[in-house]
């Protein structure tokens, strides 16, 4: 039997990479793959999966996936490996092809592969690069297994490493359809009240949602006798947001609301919004919709410019000229309505080339088909695949306290969190 195996960060949220993960179970499952979703998140039950059609996969979720193996001894490895393949019900004959989105992932995706002799392809969705597993990534590349999601995403990898040629610089599109629809939606308050509306979406605990917040307020104190509403398009998980507001926001003249979870996104909102500030897929969506969005990069959480209008960056600068106080783009955009004087330019923005999503994923499976036919695989169990000092500390913990004693550590300390938040 044919079985497609998706491992990634977490499938229970409602970002870019679930979004994704969507896609690619329809459009494998049209092609007569038996489809298995895999990742170290938190969801417990189908009713914890915000996607409807992901809820079946529940039972996919692994806590230690969220580890690189090396944490572990060789012999508990192999019997997570062995997990897994009890839960693919997997058996002598099957056609294996793994699809891995992130490095740790990665390194699981590379054992469970040579286990049942398929193909492990490395489609990284993260551009948080840190110098890790860069041999094994390397051992991918070599063999045409390895793909990131912008043309200069295997170049960040590779940094200091070794250099890419054009040709080799691998990268496919996460495909994001279905995301926006026409249907009803009657929380939002009368526009009447505020004289201008700013948006975002997407998860709040990314690190640039609390500079995003920081630039309204900003904003807001600077024209204090306008009243602004900034609508937060996500869950408020852990009450975190409540604290973030706390301490950013000081002006009495704005407002923030918390949507909580949309999925899919009613089209009203896009109308109802002014401005929209967000990163990555989430910009995509808004700008598509043809509301003004200013994109924030990933790494120094400045702003980049305007979706569509000033540029086609949606998570990094492409140079140093393209770096902006998220403030000051928000003034250009209200107060300067540089939008009335620049056209808007549908080829800046790829989501809008995306109403044929399943043409876009036969991409994925051409590269794969044209990746190395000879299986080998990389040995993680004697080759230390991750910088060292990064993980020294973390190994010697899990190996002696145990996967058990540190979830639930970990799950004490997020209820202690959430208790001091309230």
């Amino acid at each position: 039997m044919k079985k497609y195996i998706i491992m990634t960060y977490d499938f229970s949220g409602l970002g870019g990479a679930e979004l994704y993960v969507r896609d690619k179970q329809e459009y494998m499952l049209d092609k007569n793959w038996k489809v298995f979703l895999l990742c170290g998140g938190k969801a417990k039950t189908p009713e914890e999966i915000y996607i409807t059609d992901l809820q079946r996969y529940s039972e996919g979720v692994f806590s230690f996936l969220n580890y690189y193996p090396v944490y572990f001894s060789k012999r508990i490895r192999m019997r997570y490996v062995d997990k897994i393949c009890d839960h693919i019900g997997y058996i002598d004959g099957d056609e294996i092809l793994i699809e891995s989105n992130n490095l740790k992932v990665a390194c699981w995706g590379e054992m469970l592969a040579q286990k049942c002799h398929g193909k492990n392809f490395c489609y990284i969705l993260n551009e948080n690069f840190h110098g890790d597993c860069l041999d094994f990534m390397n051992f991918k590349h070599l063999r045409n297994e390895l793909a990131g999601t912008y043309d200069d995403s295997l170049i960040k990898m590779f940094d200091g490493y070794k250099n890419i040629p054009p040709n080799e610089r691998y990268y496919l599109t996460a495909t994001n359809s279905q995301v926006v629809k026409d249907i009803p939606y009657d929380k939002l308050p009368s526009k009447k009240n505020y004289d201008w509306v700013i948006g975002s979406i997407g998860r709040l605990e990314k690190p640039y949602v609390r500079w995003m917040i920081k630039a309204v307020n900003n904003f807001a104190k600077k024209y204090c006798h306008k009243k602004i509403l900034l609508i937060l398009v996500a869950s408020d998980e852990n009450n975190k947001t409540k604290l973030m507001i706390k301490d950013e926001v000081t002006s009495s003249n704005l407002e923030i609301m918390v949507t909580g979870v949309l999925f899919p996104i009613p089209k009203v909102i896009f109308a109802y919004v002014d401005l929209f500030i967000s990163s990555a897929t989430s910009a995509q969506i808004s700008a598509s919709e043809g509301t003004p969005t200013i994109t924030v990069d990933g790494n120094d959480y400045k702003g980049i410019g305007i979706l569509g209008y000033t540029t086609s960056e949606d998570l990094y600068h492409s140079s140093k000229k393209d770096i902006f106080e998220i403030d000051e783009l928000i003034e250009q955009v209200l107060i300067h309505n540089v939008c009335d004087s620049i056209p808007f330019d549908p080829n800046l923005v790829w989501l809008f080339k995306q109403k044929d999503w399943k043409n876009i994923l036969d991409a994925h499976l051409d590269l794969i088909n044209r990746s190395a036919s000879e299986k080998q695989y990389y040995d993680l169990n004697s080759r230390f695949i991750t910088n060292y000092k990064h993980i020294l500390l973390n190994c010697i913990l899990y190996r002696i306290l145990g996967l058990k004693i540190i979830n639930k550590f970990k799950t004490q300390r997020r209820i202690n969190n959430e208790v001091i938040s309230k």
